[in-house]
């Protein structure tokens, strides 16, 4: 009996029933002045289901100058034809679809078994919806060439897509043949090798210095997002680390407290989990999960905003909504600090730019390492990524030149 999967409406031989065909020897028979040889193929119907049928081949003739065998043609068929049926028979990747595929093995293998964050397993599956399945989800994976990727890519640059947008389309297609692959659906070269997408430009992030910061506050009216823009640009945690901070996870006491199983110091703030599109999750990295010491004008702040938020039990989200659900934090982004932003000139302000400020702030005043405490990094380099040269840093710099010129 044979067993099946479901991929977009098609009934789908399973990977064991298909491979349960094992191998044939065909068999040979004359028909007129030919021989054919009969065996069975894996074939789609009309409705893209793949099947097996019964076919034939001319491997020579019978009669005449040229004429052959019938264990001759037997032994010519079978490598022919034959051995080439028994490859696919028990390779069903020489037939699947590229939205065959994603359904029954890369979806449960990566999308449905925890192995991509919440917000990935998102983009990956807009990115398939509308961009690649109706494109090339008919698409045999064997059929799959170079040429097919570069004009899909090439089609979508010119729709106006952004560069950033066309290179994820091509790396979502790149990770599902990658593991086709893997899988043995699929062998040679990858399609989505050396094609030829538009070049990223790469966003500038700019950190606000004092005045800027000073003027984003006087347009912002929320109180709320008034707060966390203040502990953001100060010890430069994540939108989603800021969305999911619990009041558990904030000791504002000069004792220590126990939280989730484990003591938080005093004036201390744990960051242990995010808050990502309507989902909790894990942080980015083992190294996010950090401590952060709180300076006093921070706890006092926290102090005003537990008086005045209508949401302070343990459990719940130190920045949520009126619902009592934690910040979305790309609506406000949206909704609410965007237009501040523009109303106080600076359009380019987004939250990770928080992150920048804080980074940049920390430079002048910490080591790299204590940065990288701060900030929740693996590396120098990335850290080193997120500090700028403030104009204040240069204006420092540059007076202590000048005493220092004077005293010489």
């Amino acid at each position: 009996m044979q067993v099946y999967n479901t991929a977009g409406g098609l009934l789908i031989p399973s990977e064991e029933a298909m491979k349960r065909k094992g191998s044939q020897e065909g068999y040979i028979e004359r028909r007129g002045k030919k021989w054919h040889i009969f065996f069975r193929e894996l074939r789609t119907d009309e409705n893209g289901n793949p099947d097996w049928r019964k076919t034939s081949r001319v491997v020579g003739d019978a009669i005449g100058p040229h004429k052959i065998s019938k264990s001759e043609a037997l032994e010519e068929g079978r490598a022919r034809f034959v051995q080439k049926a028994n490859h696919v028979s028990a390779a069903p990747s020489s037939t699947i679809s590229f939205a065959q595929f994603v359904e029954i093995r890369y979806r449960p293998d990566f999308m449905e078994s925890g192995k991509l964050r919440p917000g990935t397993c998102q983009d990956y599956e807009s990115i398939l919806r509308k961009h690649i399945l109706p494109a090339i989800g008919h698409c045999q994976l064997r059929h799959i060439t170079r040429a097919m990727i570069q004009a899909i890519l090439t089609a979508k640059d010119k729709s106006g897509l952004s560069a950033q947008r066309v290179v994820h389309i091509r790396n979502v297609i790149s990770a599902v043949m990658r593991h086709a692959r893997r899988m043995n659906y699929f062998s040679g070269e990858l399609p989505t090798e050396d094609v030829i997408v538009s070049a990223v430009k790469p966003q500038q992030r700019q950190p606000l210095n004092s005045i800027q910061i000073e003027m984003l506050m006087s347009t912002l009216k929320d109180n709320r997002l008034r707060v966390a823009v203040r502990l953001m640009t100060r010890i430069g945690i994540r939108a989603g680390e800021m969305a999911g901070l619990r009041w558990e996870c904030v000791n504002l006491t000069d004792e220590p407290v126990w939280s989730n199983g484990q003591l938080l110091g005093p004036r201390q703030l744990w960051i242990r989990e995010q808050y990502q599109r309507n989902q909790w999750s894990e942080l980015k990295t083992a190294r996010s999960n950090r401590r952060i010491p709180l300076p006093d004008d921070l706890i006092d702040l926290l102090l005003e905003w537990r008086r005045l938020a209508k949401f302070t039990a343990p459990q719940d989200a130190v920045f949520a909504s009126r619902d009592g659900r934690p910040m979305d934090h790309h609506n406000v982004l949206s909704r609410t600090l965007k237009p501040a932003a523009v109303k106080a000139g600076m359009p380019w302000v987004s939250w990770h730019s928080f992150r920048h400020t804080a980074a940049t702030m920390a430079d002048y005043h910490m080591s790299v390492h204590e940065s990288m405490a701060l900030l929740g990094h693996s590396s120098r380099r990335t850290t080193a990524g997120y500090t700028h040269v403030s104009e204040e840093t240069l204006r420092d710099r540059l007076k202590s030149m000048a005493v220092i010129g004077k005293a010489n």
